[in-house]
């Protein structure tokens, strides 16, 4: 895979268990959040006739800022977009993202790692984490979308 994966010596953006997660600076920094963010707007627009997203975060250093990057990138690329007013806890993003009817739920946490962690979960329209064949498309999809 090219582009933002390859660059620079960075570690490649790989999800796991309910999310990707990785130190702060060169592991997670707004560009790569920026790039994330470009992966799932793709992946909701071929997805979804009304793409539709919420976005949390939790107190953790830059995810406000993460959040808020998340969020304007997903609605310059036509997805419809709520962004929390406060730190919140992972379970509120996968209760409003069913509740609301969004296509997505994205939390910007790192969960249980230590402090110098961040990192971003996605919620499917049913709450719960993304399956992993939705995880691969919008991991595919981080080559095509790089935001640079």
């Amino acid at each position: 895979m090219q582009g933002v994966n390859d660059r620079k010596g960075m570690l490649p953006i790989r999800f796991g268990t309910d999310g990707w997660r990785a130190k702060n600076g060169p592991g997670i920094n707004r560009s790569r959040v920026c790039n994330v963010a470009a992966a799932l707007a793709e992946y909701c627009k071929r997805n979804y006739r009304q793409p539709s997203c919420v976005v949390g975060y939790d107190g953790r250093r830059d995810s406000a800022e993460f959040a808020a990057v998340f969020s304007a990138v997903l609605q310059g690329s036509g997805v419809y977009t709520v962004l929390s007013d406060a730190v919140i806890p992972t379970p509120c993003i996968s209760f409003y993202t069913k509740k609301h009817g969004f296509s997505a739920g994205v939390m910007i946490t790192a969960s249980h790692n230590p402090p110098e962690y961040n990192g971003i979960k996605f919620k499917g329209p049913y709450g719960g984490p993304y399956m992993n064949d939705m995880t691969r498309e919008v991991e595919q999809l981080l080559g095509e979308t790089a935001y640079y």
